[in-house]
């Protein structure tokens, strides 16, 4: 199933991105992974999968993370 990473998005965007779009995606077999440094119970449940970034602050670690969950989880967009 292709993958649609989410990332960086602040907090309301994000939500309502996956309210008024997550179902057209999964319809079309696209699951959402939101990829944020502050997760919470509404994102992991609007969200197929969710997992924690650093802070911004430190970009090498933001993209040490990303690199992490994509070498675990195929990635397509």
């Amino acid at each position: 199933m292709p993958t649609l990473l989410v990332a960086t998005m602040a907090l309301g965007t994000r939500r309502a991105f996956a309210r008024q779009h997550g179902a057209w995606w999964r319809e079309r077999g696209v699951r959402l992974v939101l990829a944020e440094e502050d997760l919470g119970d509404e994102d992991r449940a609007l969200f197929d999968d969710c997992f924690p970034l650093p802070p911004y602050d430190r970009p090498e670690q933001v993209l040490a993370a990303l690199e992490d969950y994509a070498a675990r989880h195929p990635i397509d967009a």
